[in-house]
């Protein structure tokens, strides 16, 4: 899924599907630390990383999460790393061409 140029999300992403992991994504936070193993689980994270987010923290950061914004915050992410490959076998340059556009 390429997300270089567009001003929504791909054409492949059914409408809708944004709404819905968001909301399932939503509810794991907010759902997150209600049990005596995953509260002990999050305060021994907290305790040996050097940076944590809590549960309420990534919903809070998350709430008011739009496409537009989403988009913007992964292309800046796309755009700070690359990713080398070797073709090799049988592919002609003019696929190894295309392949480096997806």
């Amino acid at each position: 899924v390429s997300f270089r140029g567009s001003s929504g999300l791909p054409k492949t992403i059914q409408s809708g599907r944004f709404d819905a992991c968001l909301e399932l994504l939503k509810r794991k936070y907010t759902n997150r630390g209600t049990t005596a193993s995953s509260l002990s689980n999050n305060v021994r994270l907290e305790a040996i990383r050097r940076r944590y987010w809590s549960a309420n923290q990534k919903l809070e950061s998350i709430a008011e999460l739009t496409i537009d914004k989403f988009m913007e915050v992964s292309t800046a992410l796309l755009k700070s790393f690359a990713i080398e490959c070797f073709y090799h076998g049988n592919i002609t340059s003019e696929d190894a061409k295309q392949a480096k556009d997806l």
